[in-house]
């Protein structure tokens, strides 16, 4: 079985981390692997490579634009630009499929559109992989719109990670759309550290909509009354909004209790001795991070909301709805005595290790190629 994977990044982002988990899996169950995308990342392109896959550079369009634009020209001049990408991307993903001869053309993001196109001309089965809200989560709006996006996903196969993203694309009544969580870990065994180092971590992308702000906020509330504790925050952003967050560690005079450590590759080892993970983006997709932290054996206070919401409610952790509960529930876990984080953790761990691993996402994936190809 051929399948080729058209993928909107190469970055060493959470959808790579996934794909890249999911597709080492289904070459060693004997899927020919191909994958066409932007100019490869040296780190993508080593990992493609080392399953002896096979990689070709296309033009992307991702066919979404800005909502939150105020000049109407600009706006304007993108759509008239994605168009052409889009014309692009198309002729590219023909020619990769006159080269290849795939059996299937699995899209791995909802905002490309051409994969599904390419496979209709020629009577290919297509799966689109549907790992974000889009509008709700970056947002950006479906290009043309909404309605026409949720229109295309009924003529696909659709694999959505979380069952918000089914209800939020009004997919729960398409028996051809299912939900297949990311292969976080291939972890098996159920290990809680104590003690807990007394550290509340962050690990994401640096941005407005992972409300980071919220958490300095919820922080500064618990500082004033925890001066051994710190909030360590991992991920890169953009310059101006991180030094705009330093700023607000400053005015709420916990400045001294927060630590930035940048990108790490290494989060996981910091989860498993952190006494909690915090989460407060509203819009998660699926939430790596939140799965990948009760994994590792951390209790996780997460927003409540989207694929975080999900993911707590199976596992077990905090959900908050407001800075305000989001300082309490620092203040309720920071008094956990050892048997109350080992069993509420203990329990999160094994929830999560059978439901995230590698083996059930590749093992799903495998028996929906094989039902769509009969």
């Amino acid at each position: 079985m051929r399948v080729l994977y058209v993928v909107h990044t190469t970055s060493n982002d959470g959808s790579t981390i996934s794909f890249l988990n999911m597709v080492g899996g289904l070459h060693a169950l004997g899927v020919d692997i191909v994958v066409a995308g932007p100019t490869p990342k040296e780190y993508f392109i080593d990992k493609i490579n080392q399953i002896g896959a096979r990689y070709y550079s296309i033009c992307i369009a991702e066919s979404v634009y800005p909502t939150t634009a105020s000049n109407h020209l600009m706006v304007f001049l993108r759509i008239i630009n994605l168009i052409r990408r889009k014309i692009k991307s198309y002729s590219d993903i023909l020619r990769v499929v006159r080269v290849e001869h795939p059996n299937i053309i699995h899209t791995n993001v909802g905002t490309i559109h051409e994969g599904l196109a390419v496979a209709k001309r020629f009577k290919i089965p297509h799966i689109w992989h549907v790992r974000e809200y889009q509008r709700k989560d970056s947002k950006w709006s479906p290009f043309p719109s909404l309605s026409y996006l949720k229109k295309k996903f009924k003529d696909s196969n659709v694999v959505a990670i979380s069952k918000g993203l089914i209800c939020y694309y009004s997919l729960e009544n398409n028996p051809r759309a299912i939900v297949i969580y990311n292969g976080i870990s291939s972890e098996t065994s159920e290990n809680v550290i104590w003690p807990r180092d007394n550290h509340f971590i962050s690990a994401s992308r640096i941005s407005e909509e992972k409300k980071i702000d919220d958490m300095i906020r919820a922080f500064s509330l618990f500082y004033a009354d925890h001066r051994d504790y710190r909030l360590v925050i991992f991920g890169d952003g953009n310059d101006m909004y991180v030094n705009a967050l330093k700023d607000l560690t400053k005015q709420l005079n916990c400045e001294e209790g927060v630590e930035w450590r940048g990108y790490s590759n290494n989060v996981m080892e910091y989860m498993r001795r952190a006494t909690g993970l915090i989460v407060a983006s509203y819009n998660e997709g699926f939430g790596r991070m939140t799965a990948e932290a009760c994994i590792a054996g951390c209790l996780v206070i997460g927003r409540n909301s989207g694929g975080t919401k999900e993911i707590i409610e199976q596992t077990g952790g905090f959900l908050f709805d407001s800075v305000e509960e989001l300082y309490q529930d620092m203040v309720t876990l920071s008094k956990y005595t050892m048997n109350d984080y080992i069993r509420v953790s203990s329990s999160a761990q094994k929830v999560a290790i059978n439901s995230f691993s590698i083996d059930n996402n590749v093992r799903s994936i495998m028996e929906l190629y094989h039902n769509i190809i009969g």
